[in-house]
């Protein structure tokens, strides 16, 4: 995110709250995401209305979206004014942890909008334009076939998704990826 500060203040304090030494570990990969500044709202109407406001923007033009709130009554809230505009999402809550897995593995298709507490679907990396081996395992529970779930037509399945999901891939990092 930039902020080294933030990275050194968070390693004294596991050192004098733990006695451990803390060893940074840089990123693979550089971050390409933009972090904004932080906007505050006088009160939670008026944040809420904004976010509103900026789930229509992106959704709009089939970004998808990821709302990450601190508590299941926040994503309750905004999962309630969704429902009220008629706005298709999910919720994760943590849950239902296996649902959530599947959830969260489809959480970068074009127009997905999935409010979340920041506990849940831990583990399950969103791939934008969707993960090909989740939508087959959902496909093939989903016709009761889950003893068949690695087998050759289940391979044959992943290997077909993968085509159209590479194409999604592309439009959804074109789209400016996640917001």
């Amino acid at each position: 995110s930039g902020m080294t500060g933030t990275a050194d203040t968070e390693a004294s304090e596991f050192h004098s709250t733990y006695k451990l030494d803390v060893i940074q570990i840089p990123t693979n990969k550089a971050c390409i995401r933009v972090d904004e500044q932080d906007v505050v709202y006088k009160t939670e109407r008026e944040k809420f209305d904004a976010v509103m406001q900026e789930i229509d923007e992106y959704n709009g033009r089939g970004q998808p979206i990821l709302v990450g709130t601190v508590s299941v009554e926040k994503s309750a809230a905004i999962s309630r004014r969704l429902e009220k505009k008629g706005i298709k999402h999910e919720v994760l809550n943590a849950k239902q942890h296996e649902r959530e897995a599947f959830v969260v593995a489809q959480a970068g298709r074009r127009g997905a909008i999935t409010v979340s507490t920041n506990m849940a679907g831990r583990g399950t990396d969103i791939i934008l334009g969707g993960n090909p081996e989740m939508m087959a395992k959902a496909e093939f529970l989903e016709a009761n076939r889950e003893h068949e779930i690695d087998g050759p037509e289940f391979k044959q399945r992943v290997e077909e998704l993968k085509a159209s999901c590479a194409v999604e891939h592309d439009e959804i990092v074109a789209l400016g990826g996640l917001h």
